[in-house]
């Protein structure tokens, strides 16, 4: 049996894709760009018309404190090259909003919400994310193979301790 199924593959319509990332002792930072057809060609071209570089990208932490993102532009790069001795470096993609503020470390704390907000094209797009504490490793050890054929199969063991967090049920 066989049925012919048609889909509606609404092709002028897009979404903001958001990817970002907030961790101690790094710079927080998000890409923005367009969503694209499934069977659209990918080039060069394509994911250059993708970028989304208009937006306001904020981060709020749970204290308050409130941090605004900056698109890094080419302009930017090229700017800052004769200072840093840097020469012809080429963004490979246009879509990067960084937090510049040098005092990015004592913002991004493990035990800490943050909300991003990112208000683009008359819309408001809002997530909610936190750092959880390091958890400690407790040991580590390795067992390979034992023959000839088998001493690069190795399996890597670690113990943790994984503290019980709100959320977690124990029965």
């Amino acid at each position: 049996c066989e049925e012919e199924i048609l889909l509606d593959l609404n092709t002028a319509y897009s979404n903001v894709v958001v990817e970002g990332y907030i961790e101690p002792e790094m710079p927080a930072y998000v890409f923005l760009s367009k969503s694209q057809p499934f069977f659209n060609e990918i080039n060069e071209n394509e994911i250059n018309n993708s970028s989304i570089t208009n937006a306001k990208v904020t981060i709020t932490r749970d204290d308050g404190e409130k941090r605004s993102l900056t698109h890094i532009s080419q302009e930017i790069i090229d700017s800052i090259s004769n200072y840093l001795d840097i020469n012809n470096i080429e963004l490979p993609f246009y879509s990067i909003y960084i937090d510049l503020d040098p005092s990015f470390e004592e913002f991004n704390q493990t035990n800490h919400s943050y909300k991003l907000n990112i208000e683009v094209n008359n819309k408001v797009i809002t997530a909610n994310t936190s750092i959880p504490p390091k958890l400690d490793i407790d040991s580590v050890w390795c067992i390979c193979g034992t023959d000839i054929s088998s001493l690069s199969d190795c399996y890597i063991w670690v113990v943790i301790n994984d503290p019980d967090t709100l959320g977690n049920i124990l029965y």
